[in-house]
């Protein structure tokens, strides 16, 4: 699990479809659902339930999300901090 796909997690729970994801991020549809692919096996749960309308939260991905909000912000607070060290601000 890396920053990437905690944060592509975050676009395809808020698009719910991994095209429209991909576009947004810029990368193809297929590496993206491998990405999330990956992170389903990694956590051992289900995240998404794809249909042909477009993908379905889990009740996994819904009990995740807060956590991976906050894990978000956290990172962004340290690489911030750490970007203003170096200017020495």
């Amino acid at each position: 699990m890396n920053y990437n796909s905690l944060l592509y997690f975050l676009k395809v729970y808020q698009c719910r479809n991994i095209s429209k994801a991909a576009e947004e991020i810029q990368i193809s549809r297929q590496a993206l659902s491998k990405i999330i692919s990956n992170l389903e096996e990694e956590l051992n749960k289900t995240l998404f339930i794809r249909n042909a309308n477009g993908l379905i939260p889990t009740n996994a991905a819904h009990k995740i999300l807060p956590h991976v909000r906050t894990m978000m912000r956290e990172y962004e607070c340290i690489h911030n901090s750490s970007i203003m060290e170096r200017l020495e601000i």
